[in-house]
């Protein structure tokens, strides 16, 4: 190998999920031409960059990237944490997979369902300071998934020489720039992590589910209630829940029947010290949105389709939290990171409409994921959220990852 030609290594730790259905199954991993714009942006983002290191008059950085891959296979798969949407079906192919396929490891002897997935970064670039960057790019990783549902622990991938030097606390507190959107640099904050029991991705992905529905909208499944903490949030800066303000505005019956429920089980009602929500106002605070646009949802216990339209210019929604779940020397640690709520989602505005008639909500004004992190990483008990009488598996195992990601949070000044 040539002065001017190295090799990176990586680690898969999780799935690339692809939408392709059957079009991803030859060869199916990471691709080039995701990572390389990735790692371009990372870089301008976080040197400055020299017009010897570009391509041209183009912004691209002049270096060749190839993919080598490792004895990965595909498999199309039923079921995944966290997945829960249909292809798109391309035209005239009615051989279409309308199941999800991602690139897996081979069988490992660290159990059947554990990635152990390994590839390697080909990189051929004349530049030699340009060069030296690329062989420091631990921190692009860490702050960087690919496929799809990235933010939720999908495409996680790590350089393997990295996994012998990193110390997870030490890792707290680091901001990593990204890329340049609309004039903002995208900058993650590593906030905290917990290390998880788990054998399987399976099980790791389950867990990071549940704790984004904690701090999102919460739990109501399988024997488990757990209310959100972002509700929790939005008492605490005086402000309705939006939600509830759909209930009691379209489904005030109903409503009044959940919080019955709550009083013969001899359960606080959550609801019972918030007023009465004001109707006809111009708009209402919305909250869970802010860490992810949801416009489709169905309450199934309301057999209501839940559909959010907003301006053209917001269709979706990327959350601001990004899990990144690696696997070191046989423990699975998820870290936890944030990027602020750009400014072209602050103060937007959303319809919902029940029988011709709209809500406007718009999202909260006073919201900084700053702010809320700062309040839900410290509160005192987190069990108060859990329904009583459930000491579940499940519920214990949601408890403990709180209590580890609080343990392990520091303040944001």
């Amino acid at each position: 190998m040539s002065e001017y030609e190295f090799e990176i290594h990586l680690q898969q730790h999780t799935p690339i999920l692809h939408f392709q259905g059957n079009y991803a199954d030859i060869g199916a991993t990471l691709r080039a031409t995701e990572l390389k714009p990735k790692l371009d942006s990372y870089i301008k983002a976080n040197y400055e960059i020299k017009p010897e290191w570009k391509i041209g008059k183009t912004d691209a950085l002049n270096y060749k990237l190839k993919i080598v891959d490792g004895d990965g296979k595909t498999v199309s798969c039923s079921n995944l944490p966290m997945y829960f949407a249909e292809p798109k079906k391309r035209p005239n192919d009615a051989d279409f997979s309308k199941k999800p396929t991602l690139a897996i490891a081979k069988d490992t002897q660290d159990g059947e369902n554990t990635v152990k997935y390994s590839i390697a970064l080909k990189f051929f670039c004349l530049n030699v300071e340009l060069a030296n960057l690329l062989k420091k790019i631990d921190l692009f990783f860490l702050a960087t998934n690919f496929g799809t549902r990235q933010s939720k622990g999908y495409g996680s991938f790590s350089p393997k020489a990295a996994l012998n030097t990193l110390l997870p606390t030490d890792m707290i507190g680091k901001e990593i720039k990204t890329r340049k959107e609309k004039g903002e640099y995208t900058i993650y904050r590593v906030d905290s992590y917990f290390t998880s029991q788990a054998s399987t991705w399976e099980g790791v992905m389950n867990e990071i589910n549940d704790v984004y529905k904690c701090m999102r909208s919460g739990i109501n499944e399988g024997g488990i209630y757990y209310k959100s903490l972002m509700f929790a949030y939005a008492k605490y800066k005086g402000q309705w829940w939006d939600k509830r303000v759909i209930k009691e505005l379209f489904f005030p019956k109903k409503l009044e029947e959940h919080r019955n429920k709550h009083k013969n089980r001899n359960e606080p009602d959550p609801l019972a010290d918030l007023p009465r929500v004001t109707p006809n106002l111009p708009f209402y605070p919305m909250f869970r949105d802010n860490l992810g646009l949801a416009t489709d949802e169905f309450w199934r216990e309301y057999d209501f389709k839940v559909k959010k339209k907003g301006s053209a210019s917001i269709l979706r929604f990327k959350s601001p939290i990004l899990f990144k779940p690696l696997r070191i020397k046989s423990q699975w640690y998820v870290f936890i990171l944030h990027r602020e709520i750009p400014r072209g989602f602050r103060d937007a505005t959303f319809k919902i409409w029940k029988d011709g008639t709209p809500l406007r909500f718009q999202t909260y004004n006073g919201f900084s994921m700053k702010d809320y992190l700062n309040f839900v990483f410290t509160i005192d008990n987190y069990k108060d959220y859990l329904s009583k009488n459930n000491d579940s598996e499940r519920s214990k195992t949601i408890l403990e990852n709180l209590e580890k990601i609080k343990n392990n949070f520091k303040p944001i000044e």
